[in-house]
């Protein structure tokens, strides 16, 4: 694969899901993926699923799925109760894997909701990199996967950042109150390519990052 689009966490928010995916069906990409917590938030979750299906968008599965189809944490804000969801969008949602790789012209990438099986860990842009090696999550994902990049959640700040051998690219989310976004790596020239909304829902301007560098407001935190 030579072009992967992602969506960052979800959350039900189907108007910026829709945007988002005619955008990416028109960039030439191979596949479209999805990091997970589809669910529990303020849009349509039977229209969020059917948008996903519709676009053969394949997802890994978020903690918030994960609490979803063993009907926890449902006290949230906006949590949705899984008896009030179709047949058809929760088995869609329970066939999701913890994680997936995919093989890319670049190397293999680790698509997963936090880091490897942790769905709850992740790697922040202000994270020291002298804590980074201690932190047991991603060396334990390092232990079961070879993969160079990891395509990553959870935190809902986007980032692009090399750590020791890896890069990690965080997705973001499409959650209208975080600074939400969508985009696309080119594995090719090494360029990921990010389309922030504005608050009206349309697409801001491209932002452009190289794996060397990252975007000026990853260290927003929401």
């Amino acid at each position: 694969m030579k072009r992967i689009g992602y969506l960052g966490d979800i959350h039900a928010e189907d108007q910026r899901l829709e945007i988002a995916l005619q955008k990416l069906s028109q960039e030439n990409v191979d596949i479209i993926v999805a990091v997970g917590d589809i669910v529990d938030g303020l849009g349509d979750i039977e229209r969020t699923v059917a948008l996903l299906r519709q676009y053969n968008v394949s997802s890994v599965r978020g903690n918030h799925d994960r609490w979803f189809l063993t009907d926890q944490v449902r006290e949230l804000p906006d949590a949705h109760e899984r008896h009030l969801v179709s047949i058809e969008a929760g088995e869609w949602l329970a066939a999701m894997p913890s994680m997936f790789e995919l093989q890319t012209v670049a190397g293999k990438v680790l698509v997963c909701h936090g880091l490897g099986a942790d769905d709850m860990a992740s790697i922040k842009p202000w994270d020291d990199l002298a804590l980074i090696p201690y932190n047991i999550s991603f060396r334990n994902l390092c232990r079961v996967s070879s993969a160079k990049f990891i395509l990553n959640g959870h935190s809902h700040m986007r980032m692009v950042r090399t750590v020791e051998d890896r890069v990690i690219i965080n997705a973001g989310t499409l959650c209208r109150d975080h600074d939400p976004s969508f985009g696309l790596v080119d594995f090719e020239t090494s360029t990921v390519y990010v389309w922030p909304f504005a608050a009206d829902c349309t697409c801001l301007e491209v932002e452009k990052v190289s794996f060397d560098e990252s975007p000026p407001d990853t260290r927003r935190e929401h």
